[in-house]
């Protein structure tokens, strides 16, 4: 479908970003097509200190698992993600060296 079509781009744009890995503040705000699938590339981008998923409604308590895994984390936006639940944000426990996290709604 034109809509899956949609969110295999974007994933694939990021597939992309992930190859800079000395990235170190991504600010991804208001890309709702966003989905999991594209948030395990940025497991690459090890020096990661800043993530903002504002409004990336595609995203849901997996992608939250995989981010985990970004252990240089400290600051965090998940504002209006629509997707996460109670078990998404029990997942923000993993990250343990986060000092901002944004979950408004």
């Amino acid at each position: 479908s034109a809509a899956s079509d949609v969110y295999k781009r974007q994933d694939f744009r990021l597939q992309i970003v992930s190859k800079l890995t000395n990235l170190i503040y991504l600010n991804l705000d208001g890309c709702y097509h966003l989905t999991d699938d594209g948030v395990v590339y940025f497991t690459a981008l090890t020096n990661l200190v800043h993530l903002n998923l504002f409004g990336c409604n595609a995203v849901t308590d997996q992608g939250v698992n995989v981010l985990s895994k970004l252990t240089n984390l400290r600051k965090l936006c998940l504002s209006c993600c629509e997707r996460l639940t109670d078990n998404g944000i029990l997942f923000l426990s993993k990250f343990t060296n986060l000092i901002k996290l944004s979950l408004s709604w």
